[in-house]
This record gives C-alpha cells, sequence and structure tokens, in this order.
C-alpha cells in the first residue's frame, strides 16, 4: 500500500506533504501543498477474459494548482493541467 512512498522516501525522495514518510517536512510541505502529492495518472489491466482495459485520469484540480503556484507551467500539458483550463 505504502510501497511507492516508502522506497522514494528511502532513496532520499519522499513525496511532498507526507505526513508517513517525510514527516519533518510535513509542517513545510502543507503550507503550500494540500495533501500527499501523489497521483496515478494511467492505470492498464486485464479482466478475467483477458481483454485490456486502460484509465486515465487528469491530474486533480487541487494537485495542478500547486504545481502552477510553483510557476511549473512547462509541466502543465503533460500532467493534463490544461483540461482544467489552468495553463
Amino acid at each position: 500500500r505504502h510501497q511507492i512512498r516508502a522506497h522514494l522516501a528511502a532513496a532520499g525522495h519522499p513525496l511532498v506533504a507526507d505526513g508517513k514518510y517525510a514527516n519533518e517536512r510535513f509542517a513545510q510541505d502543507k503550507l503550500w501543498c494540500p495533501r500527499t502529492f501523489l497521483h496515478r495518472h494511467f492505470l492498464e489491466l486485464a479482466d478475467l477474459k483477458g481483454q485490456r482495459h486502460c484509465v486515465r485520469v487528469p491530474l486533480p484540480l487541487d494537485l495542478a494548482t500547486v504545481l502552477e503556484q510553483l510557476s511549473l507551467g512547462h509541466f502543465s500539458e503533460h500532467f493534463g493541467v490544461f483540461w482544467y483550463g489552468l495553463a
């Protein structure tokens, strides 16, 4: 359940606003990011009949807003922020 978060933290790159694995930075991160910055953009799986299914989900507005506030506009199209009209 926490595998991605744990591995990134162990490698010295904890997620933003992660209260479990980046506790020393959590209070500071929460000042500018409302929640743990983790999002699955794409998921592909096969059902019991072997048929493949794909799901794509744009970056949620709260996380997209964080990117915009950080002046990372060059990431906007890649992460789907333009779908919210922010880029």
